[in-house]
């Protein structure tokens, strides 16, 4: 009883790890959603590009590294007898690899802040922000009406 229970609760875990990071990461407040709106010139979409080029780059090397780790865990738990602490190992090295993500996140936001006007920062952390919320507000500052 009490494996089948831990079983349970470390596949609803997973599963809700990875609902959340697919979500993060497909949601609105994606700032490579958000960015259309911003009626950048042609420079920012040039070092926009190249920001963002990089930083997907990197994101994709720690999302396989997730995803190796999550088959391992998976793996583990399938086995007759769970072995915990590989288990937990597992779970350790997901958490600072999104949390890796996360700061990734961040930096890429902050780049991105450096090659915009005062008006357009307002508008991408506005727009960031919104999308976080999952509300319907929308930015009406006028960098916000969307580009040809």
């Amino acid at each position: 009883m009490g494996k089948s229970l831990i079983k349970i609760i470390l596949l609803i875990s997973i599963s809700l790890n990875i609902a959340l990071a697919v979500n993060f990461f497909t949601s609105p407040g994606d700032a490579r959603v958000t960015l259309p709106v911003l009626n950048l010139n042609q420079t920012q979409k040039k070092q926009f590009s190249q920001i963002q080029e990089k930083q997907h780059q990197a994101n994709q090397t720690l999302k396989r590294e997730i995803s190796t780790c999550q088959q391992q865990m998976i793996k583990l738990l399938k086995a007759d007898s769970i072995n915990k602490s590989e288990v937990n190992t597992c779970i350790e090295k997901i958490s600072t690899l999104q949390k890796q993500l996360q700061q990734n996140t961040i930096d890429e936001i902050i780049r991105l802040k450096q090659v915009l006007d005062p008006n357009q920062c307002s508008c991408l952390l506005d727009s960031l922000n919104s999308g976080m919320q999952r509300g319907n507000t929308t930015c009406t500052k006028s960098c916000c009406s969307p580009q040809n």
